[in-house]
C-alpha cells in the first residue's frame, strides 16, 4: 500500500516503463506490479493526461507468465475501459462528480 500511495502522489507517470512497476498489458489496459512479489494491480488512465488512474482488478499471480484466465480478465477490463462502464451515472447520464483516490487535500 505504501508502494501504491508513492506511485498516486508522486505521479504515476514516474514509475512507468517496461522496467518499472507500471507497465502496459495491451488495449490501454495497465499494470502495477514490483518484482519482489506477484500481487498485480490492473485498470487504466482515466484520459490521456494519465493523471487518474483506475483500478478495475487485482490478483496474485502464480508465476511471471499469464495465463489464459489472467488474459481474459485484462480483455475484460479492456472492454470496460472501452465502453466507459467504470463510469458512474446518475440517470442514465455520466456524472463525473464523485471523489478520486488522490484529490483533494492530503491525497490518500
Amino acid at each position: 500500500m505504501k508502494r501504491l500511495m508513492r506511485y498516486a502522489q508522486n505521479g504515476f507517470l514516474l514509475y512507468e516503463g517496461k522496467e518499472k512497476p507500471i507497465r502496459h498489458e495491451w488495449d490501454g489496459v495497465y499494470r502495477i506490479g514490483h518484482p519482489v512479489d506477484l500481487f498485480r494491480i490492473l485498470g487504466f488512465y482515466e484520459d490521456d493526461t494519465k493523471t487518474n488512474f483506475i483500478v478495475i482488478d487485482a490478483w496474485m499471480k502464480g508465476g511471471q507468465r499469464l495465463s489464459a484466465s489472467e488474459q481474459a480478465r485484462i480483455d475484460a477490463i479492456a472492454t470496460v475501459k472501452k465502453n466507459g462502464l467504470w463510469r458512474r451515472k446518475t440517470n442514465g447520464k455520466e456524472n463525473d462528480d464523485y471523489p478520486k483516490l488522490a484529490e483533494g487535500s492530503g491525497g490518500f
